[in-house]
């Protein structure tokens, strides 16, 4: 295909300014696949910070927009005098430090093909023809880049859902097998390329996790076993205690009319109930012989005992409890009336004195005290086994964090938390507070919400990144850093790293004074 080499020259790259930067540059967010800096060191997500042993001034930034990837980049060449295929020499910063990386300054092509229409590159496709795909190759590039430029700039921190990505960007694979089969050439050799890495990077790094990582999973396990046995023991032994009677073998009684006396004090063991409300008021409702009715009032001080027991069962043992309740309750001489919905439901308020949850979280509420234990609750604080040095390192401090979570001890997880708060306001200066960190107890959602991802999609939760250390106040002195963490999950028999909307990939970590890292993200896994 004929190849016409134009006036204008570019390095070929794409670039953003970042002004607030230090150094100031420019960020490299992508490498065009015809670059002279194409095959050189050049990474997406490098700053460059001057070219040709002169560095960019934030302070003075005339023809700043002549940079590599600016709008005006050929005036700068121009000026230059460059010729296509000269060297030149870029000045980046990377990872806390300053690199020189050379490339080659490329003169602008224009490509036609055989009839003397435009394409993309010199063994084609040609740019407005979309051989049967969708759209045309042109508007297909420039998304495909798109996708591929904010997936490598930074898109495990920003994308919210890594797998969907995944799924999206494996439709593609039939159109590069197509270009790789019709127009080979360098083009679709480097657009294969970055297809290969997009994917790559998509899946996730893959991890090798043993038995002995996901011992966890098992540990908690036998602590629902456990919790299980402990409550049918229970629940068996108050049953004969109290000589409990099946509800339905009971004699009906009007509620209004009949003879109370005859029923009330009788201990009875329900084994479904159905839930109503009346006007925003919950109520539980069992049926006896001959469709008397029973009733349990949802706010009464022995169903709130309840209800606090399985969010502590929820924290200690297992965030998977369902509202399932079979009651062992006193029957009372009190009749009620609950409207719900075009039904009245007429019938004896039964006093509650024991419940079992979802088969699992068995509580006796005659134990006394106001909040009676859940059936072997004593038994379930886990050792103390986490690292809680003040001397542990961000990373080392986030994955005692992480471990605290596996053991289900949620006390420990919560104090990794700060108990300060330093952030910047409007002008950008470091407000600090000594006790601006979250309430006691203010994490107990987002710990039951971290535990039932820990117990179900997410198999592990690894450091992937520690970025550099900050320095956000001088009196005191506090120092900051972030960390990304991979969630790992398991795909297709393998483990990887992935990210959706329920996961928080970037955590940011404080110390005052060379005390102790603390977590300062307000948030869960």
């Amino acid at each position: 295909m004929p190849e016409k080499l134009l006036d204008s020259l570019h390095t070929g790259l794409v670039t953003s300014e970042e002004l607030d930067a230090k150094p100031y540059g420019f960020r490299v967010t992508w490498i065009k696949w015809d670059s002279g800096f194409r095959g050189s060191d050049l990474q997406i997500t490098d700053r460059i910070i001057g070219i040709d042993g002169i560095l960019y001034d934030a302070t003075n930034r005339k023809d700043h927009d002549q940079a590599p990837g600016g709008y005006a980049e050929d005036q700068y060449w121009e000026k230059k005098g460059a010729r296509d295929g000269q060297s030149t020499t870029l000045t980046i910063w990377r990872d806390g430090e300053a690199l020189q990386i050379a490339g080659l300054v490329r003169a602008d092509r224009s490509y036609t093909n055989d009839a003397g229409r435009r394409a993309i590159a010199p063994a084609g496709p040609e740019a407005l023809t979309n051989d049967g795909f969708d759209n045309a190759w042109m508007g297909w590039l420039e998304k495909f880049e798109d996708r591929a430029s904010r997936i490598f700039d930074g898109g495990w921190q920003h994308t919210l859902n890594i797998r969907q990505e995944l799924a999206d960007a494996l439709e593609e694979g039939p159109r590069i097998d197509f270009l790789l089969k019709k127009y080979p050439g360098p083009f679709a050799t480097v657009t294969k390329s970055d297809y290969d890495r997009l994917i790559d990077s998509l899946r996730g790094k893959k991890y090798a996790l043993t038995p002995a990582d996901l011992a966890y999973r098992s540990l908690t396990q036998h602590r629902v076993d456990d919790a299980i046995a402990a409550g049918q023991q229970a629940r068996a032994s108050f049953l004969s205690k109290n000589s409990a009677a099946p509800l339905d073998s009971l004699p009906a009684v009007d509620p209004i009319r009949g003879d109370r006396q005859s029923v009330a004090g009788q201990v009875v063991e329900i084994a479904s109930v159905q839930e109503i409300a009346e006007a925003g008021h919950g109520w539980y409702y069992a049926q006896g012989a001959q469709g008397a009715v029973y009733l349990i009032d949802s706010r009464s001080p022995a169903m709130t005992a309840v209800y606090l027991a399985v969010e502590r069962f929820k924290q200690l043992v297992s965030p998977e409890v369902n509202d399932v309740h079979q009651f062992i309750g006193k029957v009372t001489t009190t009749p009620t009336m609950v409207a719900a919905g075009r039904r009245v439901y007429t019938g004896l308020v039964i006093e509650v004195l024991a419940d079992t949850v979802d088969g699992k979280v068995f509580v006796d509420l005659t134990t006394g005290g106001a909040e009676p234990l859940f059936a072997n609750e004593e038994k379930m604080h886990p050792p103390p086994v986490v690292n809680t040095s003040a001397k542990q390192s961000p990373e080392q401090v986030m994955t005692s964090f992480i471990n605290a979570l596996k053991l289900g001890d949620q006390d420990l997880w919560s104090s990794f938390f700060a108990t300060w708060s330093c952030s910047r306001n409007d002008d950008g200066n470091c407000i600090y507070d000594l006790n601006g960190g979250p309430d006691p107890g203010s994490h107990s959602m987002d710990y039951v919400h971290a535990r039932r991802m820990i117990m179900s999609d997410v198999y592990d939760i690894r450091v992937a990144k520690v970025g550099p250390l900050r320095s956000l106040l001088d009196k005191p002195k506090i120092e900051g850093v972030t960390i990304e963490l991979d969630h790992i999950g398991l795909f297709d028999g393998e483990y990887h790293a992935y990210r959706n909307a329920e996961l928080h990939r970037m955590w940011r970590l404080q110390r005052v004074d060379n005390g102790p890292w603390r977590i300062t993200s307000d948030q869960g896994i």
